[in-house]
């Protein structure tokens, strides 16, 4: 439902609900035919969604706002302690969100987003869980891009901010990432009408961080330092 005041505001509110089979992923992974028949005659996993929200656009209708609140509450599958399959209970996120994209002058674009996330197990058949936070789910993260045209060249710098991933086990954090921010930017030039040529450096200082960690206490390296030049001709 969208309430629409002016031609440059706009206040809206949503609400999803979607349903997952339980038993639509185990068709291919070897389980057994018992396993599967177990699972697909449970109730489906549901997602519930609600967003509040507002758009604005600003000068002249050339930069975008946004804002909105939300939360999702899901059901979840697990398996108890002999190998049987059922509906675990619910997990809640909810938080707020930020977000301003278009021109600031008629050279330089803007695209800027802000998250804020809280989420946790809201209901389980182990109460000791209840109240856990989920897994790889920061509770702040943010990016910003800035664009310049000027003729011919075109430059491009941002970041990206992660507040870091929290991986929770035996009930308890049992490993934070850490936070980490990532700089980026390019360089574009338009040689003729067909040929351009644009170098993107991706992580500009070289930070080290992670990206995923697992309970054998493997983890993934985030991406190095990468340049990569592009040479584009159009026929």
């Amino acid at each position: 439902v969208a309430y629409k005041p002016n031609a440059n505001t706009s206040y809206y509110v949503g609400i999803a609900n979607s349903q997952d089979p339980s038993g639509g992923d185990l068709a291919f992974t070897g389980r057994s035919l018992e396993s599967i028949t177990e699972v697909s005659n449970l109730d489906p996993q549901e997602a519930k969604s609600y967003e509040l929200g507002a758009k604005w656009d600003l000068m002249d209708a050339k930069l975008q706002v946004s804002a909105a609140l939300f939360l999702t509450e899901k059901t979840v599958l697990d398996t108890n302690d002999e190998g049987g399959y059922f509906l675990a209970g619910e997990q809640e996120s909810k938080g707020f969100e930020f977000s301003a994209n278009g021109a600031i002058t008629e050279q330089l674009n803007v695209l800027a987003t802000y998250t804020h996330l809280d989420s946790e197990i809201t209901k389980d058949f182990n109460p000791e869980t209840q109240g856990n936070g989920l897994s790889s789910a920061p509770e702040n993260s943010a990016s910003v891009w800035f664009n310049y045209e000027l003729d011919k060249l075109s430059f491009g710098a941002g970041a990206q901010y992660s507040s870091g991933n929290i991986y929770w086990r035996r009930n308890m954090a049992y490993f934070d990432t850490g936070s980490q921010t990532v700089f980026n930017a390019m360089a574009g030039y338009d040689v003729t009408d067909k040929l351009a040529l644009q170098l993107n450096i991706d992580n500009l200082t070289d930070e080290e961080y992670v990206t995923d960690y697992s309970a054998r206490g493997h983890f993934r390296p985030g991406n190095p330092r990468t340049m990569k030049l592009t040479v584009r001709y159009q026929f």
